[in-house]
C-alpha cells in the first residue's frame, strides 16, 4: 500500500488521461512497476478529494472578498446620495462633468464564457450524466494559416454534480480571470435553461449571445419539415433564407411574426398551454417559434457583432467538452458513477489550466 509520492503523480496523470486498465499497461511499461488499475483509480479519487478541498477554500476567500467589496460600494453609493441631497444644482454640475473626465481603467476589453453541456453514461446503464463545462477566455487570439483562431489566454471549468456547484468553481475561474475588471462581460451558449440562469442572476450585467449555429440549425430542420408535409422545395428554401436573415440581423420579433404568418397560412395550430408546448415536434413550426421565444434577450445583431470582432459562437465550449471530457470519459463502453466521473473531470481540468505543477508542489511542501 505505500507508494511514494513521485509514483503516486505518475498514476494520477495517466489515470486522469487513459482508461485505468491502460494506464496500468502504460506504468508497467515505461517504470516496470506493477500498480493495479484499481489503485489507480483510488489514488485518482484521494488526489481529486484535496483538490475539490483547495476548490472550496478559495471560492469560500473569494466570496468573502466580494461580498465586502460589495457592502464597501453599497456604503460608498449611500454616502454620495446623502452628498447629493445637501449639493446645490451648479455644484452637482461640477461634481458630474469632473466625474466623467476621468476614463475608467481596464486591462481587458471583453472577457468571455462558453458554457455547454456533454451526456456520459451512468453505470447502472439507465440514465445519463451531465457534465457542465466552461471556457472563460479574453480576446487575445492568434491566427494559424487560415485555420481557426488559437485561444492564448483561457482557463477550463468543468463539474459533473449541480448547477450551484458548477457555478461556484465558474465564478472562481472567472474571478481569477479579472471578471472584475473587464469592460465587458459575453457568455455564448447554446440556449440551454442553466446557462441563462447563471447568467441571469451571477453576472446580470453581461451581454448573452446564443450560439449562431444553435440558432441558425433549427431554421432550416424546420425548413426541411415543412417541404415533406406543406410547401415546395423552393419555396420553403425561400422562407428560410428569410427568416435566417432577420435574426442574422437580430430582428426576433420580426422572425417570430413572420413564423406566425407562416404558421397561419397553413392552418398550424400553436399551443398556449405549458403541457402543450411539450408535446411538439422538434422540427415544427411552433416549437421553433418557441425556441425563439426563449432566447430572445439573448438574440443579437450577429452581423453587427461579428464586423466588431466579437465572438458569435460557442465553439470553443464545444471544444473544451471534447478535451476536457469526451477524450477520456466518452470511450466506447464507458459508464460512470457521478462522483467518479467528476474525480476525473476535476484532474483533467487541472492538467489544462496548466496548474499541474503547482498543484503538486504544493502537496510536497505541505
Amino acid at each position: 500500500m505505500n507508494i511514494t509520492g513521485a509514483l503516486r503523480r505518475i498514476a494520477t496523470l495517466c489515470g486522469a488521461s487513459w482508461p485505468y486498465q491502460q494506464a496500468e499497461t502504460v506504468i508497467r511499461e515505461l517504470t516496470g512497476i506493477e500498480v493495479s488499475h484499481d489503485h489507480i483509480k483510488n489514488l485518482c479519487e484521494s488526489e481529486a478529494s484535496i483538490v475539490a478541498k483547495g476548490n472550496q477554500e478559495t471560492y469560500n476567500s473569494l466570496y468573502d472578498e466580494s461580498l465586502v467589496d460589495a457592502v464597501e460600494s453599497l456604503v460608498d453609493y449611500l454616502a454620495y446620495e446623502e452628498v447629493e441631497k445637501s449639493t446645490t444644482v451648479e455644484n452637482r454640475e461640477t461634481q458630474q462633468h469632473s466625474t466623467e473626465s476621468i476614463p475608467r481603467q481596464s486591462n481587458i476589453d471583453r472577457l468571455y464564457m462558453g458554457l455547454d453541456g456533454v451526456f456520459i453514461g451512468e453505470v447502472s446503464r439507465k440514465r445519463y450524466i451531465e457534465a457542465k463545462v466552461g471556457i472563460v477566455f479574453t480576446d487575445e487570439r492568434a491566427e494559424i494559416s487560415k485555420g481557426p483562431n488559437l485561444l492564448l489566454n483561457k482557463q477550463y471549468v468543468g463539474t459533473c454534480h449541480t448547477v450551484s456547484e458548477f457555478s461556484q468553481k465558474l465564478f472562481c475561474c472567472a474571478m481569477e480571470m479579472g471578471v472584475d475588471e473587464c469592460e465587458e462581460l459575453i457568455v455564448l451558449g447554446d440556449g440551454a435553461r442553466w446557462i441563462w440562469k447563471i447568467a441571469e442572476t451571477q453576472y446580470p450585467k453581461a451581454t448573452l449571445i446564443l450560439d449562431w449555429w444553435h440558432l441558425k440549425e433549427p431554421v432550416w430542420e424546420t425548413v426541411d419539415s415543412l417541404k415533406q408535409n406543406h410547401m415546395a422545395n423552393k419555396d420553403a428554401v425561400r422562407w428560410g433564407r428569410r427568416l435566417v436573415r432577420f435574426l442574422w440581423h437580430g430582428n426576433e420579433k420580426r422572425a417570430k411574426k413572420f413564423i406566425k404568418e407562416l404558421g397561419k397560412q397553413f392552418n398550424i395550430e400553436f399551443p398556449k398551454t405549458a403541457a402543450q408546448r411539450r408535446k411538439l415536434d422538434r422540427k415544427s413550426l411552433p416549437r421553433l417559434y418557441q425556441y425563439i421565444n426563449n432566447n430572445s434577450k439573448s438574440i443579437v445583431n450577429y452581423r453587427a457583432k461579428k464586423e466588431a470582432g466579437y465572438f458569435i459562437s460557442s465553439v470553443f465550449a464545444e471544444k473544451a467538452i471534447d478535451i476536457l471530457v469526451c477524450r477520456r470519459q466518452k470511450l466506447r463502453g464507458m459508464n460512470w458513477s457521478r462522483d467518479g466521473a467528476d474525480n476525473v473531470l476535476s484532474l483533467r481540468e487541472l492538467i489544462l489550466n496548466e496548474e499541474w505543477e503547482n498543484h503538486w508542489q504544493t502537496q510536497m511542501a505541505a
